[in-house]
C-alpha cells in the first residue's frame, strides 16, 4: 500500500511541477547569471543581461576568454562580489537558458 501511495504522490508532484513551468512559474533550483526571481516568476535582470551580450558579442568576435574577463574586471563587474573566471564566463557560453532553450527531463 505505502509502495502505491509513494508512486502516486509522485506522479502527482511531476504533475504539478509541469503545470508550474509551462504558466512560467519559477519551481526552484538554481538560477543561471542575468535572471532574477519576481514573485512567482523569472525573469531577465537587464542590467546583467547586458554583461551577458557583451559576453556574447566579444565571444563572437574572436575574443579570448582570458580578454573578455580582463574587460569585465577592469570596468569593475563582478560576479558573486569577485571578479569572473573561466569557468563561470565558459557555463555562460553553453548555457542553452540564454538562447531561450528551456528543457527539463527531456521536455523543451
Amino acid at each position: 500500500m505505502a509502495e502505491y501511495y509513494s508512486a502516486e504522490l509522485s506522479q502527482k508532484v511531476k504533475r504539478g511541477m509541469r503545470e508550474s513551468r509551462l504558466k512560467g512559474n519559477f519551481t526552484g533550483g538554481f538560477l543561471p547569471y542575468g535572471y532574477k526571481k519576481e514573485g512567482k516568476k523569472v525573469v531577465v535582470d537587464e542590467d546583467k543581461a547586458e554583461i551577458i551580450r557583451y559576453i556574447y558579442s566579444q565571444y563572437a568576435q574572436n575574443v579570448y576568454v582570458k580578454d573578455i574577463i580582463t574587460t569585465l574586471t577592469k570596468r569593475g563587474i563582478l560576479n558573486e562580489n569577485k571578479p569572473f573566471a573561466k569557468t563561470p564566463v565558459h557555463n555562460i557560453l553553453r548555457t542553452q537558458k540564454y538562447s531561450g532553450i528551456l528543457n527539463y527531463e527531456g521536455e523543451g
